[in-house]
Parts: structure tokens; C-alpha cells; sequence
């Protein structure tokens, strides 16, 4: 297996950087210095620091590492594809210092086990991994995984990705365990009797080209995640639960609901 090295130097320096913080509001211009892998110095000039590399950011934009809060490493299982070393290498090269790995490994991300081995392989990367546990074990809607032990192996929220909660009765049960510890349900917000077998949205365009015809027309019906997205928005303000609903095989967009509604 490839051995991914990350280089720190001991002393680098950013200049004329265009900083951006959403907190901050800017951009504005800054010099940064990092020792050791701290940011120890930003002002707007930082000059005589003997010894450091040096990087010219002119033009540049300098902002706060990205969090992705849904990717797919793969591991375990599907290590042809990806691996959590891989996929953290891959976040770093693109700026993102945090990614969330979804549950839809083979076998599934439903024991703790699992959800430690991620941190453990995640440990020595620059990336903060915060993995998402399956909502049922197997992903399979039968029965609620573990979820108490999932969290305390370091699980952030939970999710059947790949497919929705199995019934609503499941969804339901998995949002008012998750509520007890204050943690988001994440839903695949497809409704399968309405997409299975499309190939794009319903429309008169997938009608004269003939795509795969189900629902009331050729195509995937939209409102198969607008329904689902309806459906758990009410059962998370019945039980007070975080939803997000990510995007579903029907093209909706991820709405985020908490007891007080859409976030």
C-alpha cells in the first residue's frame, strides 16, 4: 500500500494574501506565519522571519479549511476505490482540512468498530475526520443500529446513504433516538416508487425522449425527494430532531430542519 507523506516545514510564511473569512466578512490583505504547523502570527505585514518558506499569495485567496459533509472513502470494503488515507490526501490537496465519510461501506458503517478504525486510519492525516454511522444496521431499515455506542465511538450523525430510512415508522424511531442525543438524521431523500428506473427529471423533454417510464411519466419523478423532505421535515419537528436532506436521486435540493423548521 502507498505510504502518503505530508510535509510540515518548521517555519512557512504566506504573503500578500487575500484572506477570507465568512466571520470576518473581507477579503483582506495579510501575511500569515506558521510554525510547526500553528499559526502563530497574522497581520498585514510580517517581515525578518529568518529561516522560513516562503509563499508569494498575491492574488491569491487565503480562507479557513473547508469541512465536506459528505463524502464516500470507501473503507472498509470497496478499497480499490478508496481508502480513508486516500480520501484524506485527496481533501487536503483541495483545501479541505474536515470531511464527514458517509455509512455506505461494505459491510456498513454500523459498529463502532468501524467508526474507530476510520479515526484511527484518519489520525495522522491533516484532515479532521467526523465519521456518519448507519441509521440501521446493515442500512438495511430493519432494526436501529447501535446508535448510544456509535456515538461514543466518535459517530457524528446518522444516515442509511445510498438509499432512504427503509419506513417511516423507522425514519420516525431513528430521529427520536437521535434527538436524545442531540445529533442529526441525514436522509437520502429519494422515494424509490417514483424514481426507480428513471434516468433524469419528469418532464416533457424525458417524455419525447422516452427515458425509462414510471410514475407519471417518462423519468424521475422531482417531488420524490420533495415528499420525502416534507414527510421528515414533520417527524423531526414532532420530535424536536436535526434533519438534513441530502440530495436524493430525484434532483432536489439538501434542505437542513430543525424543531423550529427549514435552517
Amino acid at each position: 500500500m502507498q505510504t502518503i507523506k505530508y510535509q510540515k516545514p518548521e517555519r512557512l510564511l504566506i504573503k500578500n494574501a487575500n484572506y477570507l473569512d465568512p466571520a470576518e466578512g473581507g477579503p483582506r490583505q495579510v501575511d500569515v506565519l506558521i510554525e510547526n504547523g500553528t499559526i502563530v502570527r497574522v497581520e498585514h505585514a510580517i517581515d525578518g522571519v529568518d529561516g522560513a518558506e516562503t509563499i508569494d499569495g498575491t492574488g491569491k485567496l487565503l480562507t479557513p479549511g473547508w469541512l465536506d459533509m459528505h463524502v464516500h472513502f470507501r473503507e472498509p470494503g470497496r478499497e480499490d476505490e478508496e481508502t480513508v488515507k486516500s480520501g484524506c490526501a485527496a481533501a487536503t490537496a483541495g483545501g479541505f482540512t474536515g470531511a464527514c465519510p458517509m455509512p455506505n461501506t461494505e459491510p456498513a458503517a454500523d459498529t463502532r468498530g468501524i467508526i474507530e478504525y476510520m479515526l484511527a486510519e484518519a489520525k495522522d492525516t491533516p484532515v479532521d475526520v467526523y465519521p456518519i454511522a448507519a441509521a440501521t444496521k446493515g442500512r438495511k431499515g430493519r432494526e436501529l443500529s447501535e446508535m448510544a455506542d456509535l456515538i461514543e465511538g466518535g459517530a457524528v450523525a446518522f444516515s442509511d446513504d445510498g438509499v432512504a430510512i427503509a419506513t417511516a415508522e423507522m425514519a420516525r424511531r431513528a430521529m427520536e433516538y437521535a434527538s436524545m442525543f442531540d445529533v442529526p438524521i441525514i436522509e437520502h431523500c429519494e422515494e424509490p416508487s417514483m424514481t426507480e428506473g428513471g434516468a433524469m427529471n419528469e418532464s416533457a423533454v424525458s417524455t419525447r425522449l422516452g427515458t425509462a417510464r414510471h410514475a407519471r411519466g417518462g423519468g424521475r419523478h422531482h417531488r420524490g425527494a420533495r415528499y420525502f423532505v416534507d414527510g421528515d421535515h414533520r417527524r423531526a419537528a414532532a420530535h424536536r430532531a436535526h434533519f438534513h436532506g441530502a440530495l436524493g436521486g430525484a434532483g432536489a435540493p439538501g434542505q437542513a430542519a430543525g424543531p423550529a423548521g427549514y435552517l
